[in-house]
């Protein structure tokens, strides 16, 4: 069973959402609904849950806000933002943030359960990535304190489209010279190169559920637009992210 917490200040979404999430055949349950952001928060803690539903618009903290102390403090923890058609600016800055869908009022039963799905997808290849035991290329053995608190960090943040390599290493205390400088001598890689072999891969992981939309997988993976994502996925692979995904499917 999948734990859900709801956020929004609005009783009846929040009581249709949770029929809705409830019904869909993901087995999704509702643990806990909150009327504002520092709610929501309190039950995360207190629930840990695998997902999180929330409106953009709430007194106290808003969901951008909530979003990026849940990606602090839980980054296990999937999101859905649901916003007006007014708000889609800042759903787009959600899905920047690391959330993995969002929903568009008035809220379609269809269009729910399309979002559990992919999400559903999207928790159960992690739990199947967290059972295997093996390294895979992105990871590094003895790195320095230092070197080894930036990997963590750019790992965390990797769908920030705002992450550089100043940000970084003002993060870990050091020059960003310094830093430049010590990270490719101990790992082997310029700080680009790391972070762009990262995105890749994760995006390559994302691409193989058919229910992710495109311009999601270039949101999760730190770029602003399809097109700058599929640039970089077709120069560092050799083919665009759909041939990719046609490759994919069962001949």
């Amino acid at each position: 069973m999948y734990k859900v917490i709801i956020a929004d200040d609005e009783y009846m979404i929040k009581k249709s959402l949770t029929v809705m999430i409830e019904n869909a055949p993901f087995n999704f349950k509702v643990v806990g609904t909150a009327e504002d952001g520092k709610e929501a928060m309190d039950l995360i803690k207190e629930f840990r849950p695998d997902l999180l539903v929330t409106d953009i618009r709430m007194p106290v903290m808003d969901g951008l806000d909530l979003i990026h102390q849940l990606h602090e403090e839980h980054e296990s923890t999937e999101a859905i933002v649901v916003s007006g058609y007014g708000e889609f600016e800042y759903a787009q800055r959600a899905l920047r943030m690391g959330a993995a869908d969002y929903l568009l009022k008035p809220i379609k039963v269809d269009l729910v359960q399309e979002a559990l799905k992919r999400v559903s997808e999207k928790l159960r290849a992690r739990s199947q990535r967290k059972s295997e035991t093996y390294e895979t290329v992105l990871q590094f053995k003895n790195l320095s304190p230092k070197m080894n608190h930036a990997v963590h960090f750019i790992e965390k943040h990797y769908h920030d489209d705002q992450l550089s390599l100043p940000i970084v290493a003002e993060h870990i205390e050091l020059s960003t010279a310094y830093f430049s400088r010590t990270f490719k001598e101990e790992t082997g890689k310029s700080f680009v190169h790391y972070l762009t072999e990262l995105r890749m891969e994760k995006a390559k992981d994302i691409l193989k559920n058919p229910y992710t939309k495109s311009y999601e997988v270039a949101y999760s993976v730190g770029y602003i637009d399809y097109p700058h994502f599929s640039k970089a996925f077709k120069k560092y692979y050799g083919i665009s992210p759909t041939e990719f995904r046609k490759m994919q499917l069962p001949q």
